[in-house]
């Protein structure tokens, strides 16, 4: 009897730290809910340790921890230049952007996504820039700055890429910016953030 007691115990710990360590793994992916999920399982567990809770309480205090999980959102890191397309609490895309130099910075905060048309134009000296699968995200003054694929220059007949700058928009390349545009739709949150490492949860 006694060596079935031990055998239960064992039992416990192995999964104490099977859930414990995949929340680890979990958070480090950036999949924060299913990572509050392990540790909450792992406390379950093990109620007398008290790394899971202090896991909990460090990603309780995350931004966007609080937004609904089936929800979508976007993040976008300017010192990193990626963005994060996150949905049911994870992190389902990983897109390399281009966003504005200094003096044209993209600018930081929360916003949404505005409106979506699949092809549109610059405005004043770069009305001959097409801006395909437009996503607005904010206006400045009577201009609205948003997300776009590479924009195509009507005046030379050539695609602007890796020797173009955003003018304060982001640009992704031409596959990233199809899906985004597919998975988007009018209204989901969108947070430009200085850095990555600041908006996450630090390991």
């Amino acid at each position: 009897m006694q060596h079935q007691k031990q055998d239960y115990a064992n039992s416990h710990d192995l999964l104490y730290y099977a859930y414990y360590n995949e929340g680890l793994a979990q958070r480090a992916g950036g999949n924060l809910s299913s990572a509050y999920d392990m540790f909450k399982t792992a406390l379950a567990l093990r109620p007398n340790l008290s790394a899971p809770r202090l896991q909990m309480t460090e990603i309780e205090s995350a931004p966007f921890f609080h937004i609904p999980f089936d929800d979508k959102f976007v993040v976008v890191g300017l010192t990193e230049q990626r963005m994060w397309l996150y949905e049911q609490g994870y992190r389902r895309y990983d897109f390399m952007v281009k966003t504005g130099p200094s003096g044209e910075e993209t600018m930081s905060g929360d916003f949404e996504i505005l409106n979506k048309i699949e092809l549109t134009y610059g405005y004043g000296d770069l009305a001959n820039l097409e801006l395909p699968y437009w996503l607005g995200i904010y206006w400045v003054g009577a201009v609205q700055n948003g997300i776009h694929g590479p924009p195509f220059d009507t005046n030379t007949d050539r695609k602007l890429w890796e020797d173009s700058a955003s003018h304060g928009c982001i640009v992704l390349n031409d596959q990233d910016i199809i899906i985004l545009y597919n998975w988007a739709g009018v209204g989901v949150k969108l947070k430009v953030v200085p850095s990555l490492a600041n908006w996450s949860v630090k390991e």
